[in-house]
């Protein structure tokens, strides 16, 4: 995903708003393994194009969502290994499922 962290804040807050206490949901990313890698206006040959990306790590992911969303709880989250190509060894596929907590504001 390439987007700024004020952005993707933005859209964290703005899913809360719609969520009501029995929504779930479920993101998958493509991540960083070790460290955040950004990339930008990098040939692929792959898609046959330039592109920008910006792999977080899952603490990244986890620590954006748990503060714009304030008070989430974590059912489930994993890598999908299933999905890693050996050519990537850098980054992986990261997944979650959550809801807001009970006592959350949901304002």
């Amino acid at each position: 995903m390439y987007i700024n962290e004020e952005e993707l804040k933005e859209c964290y807050r703005g899913l809360k708003q719609l969520a009501d206490w029995d929504t779930l949901f479920y993101f998958e990313e493509s991540v960083g393994k070790k460290e955040r890698i950004t990339l930008n206006h990098i040939w692929s040959d792959n898609l046959n194009a330039y592109y920008s990306a910006i792999y977080r790590t899952r603490e990244e992911y986890k620590s954006l969502i748990e503060e714009c969303m304030n008070g989430v709880e974590f059912i489930e989250e994993g890598y999908l290994h299933c999905l890693d190509k050996e050519e990537h060894a850098e980054t992986s596929h990261w997944y979650a499922l959550f809801r807001l907590k009970k006592d959350c504001d949901l304002g």
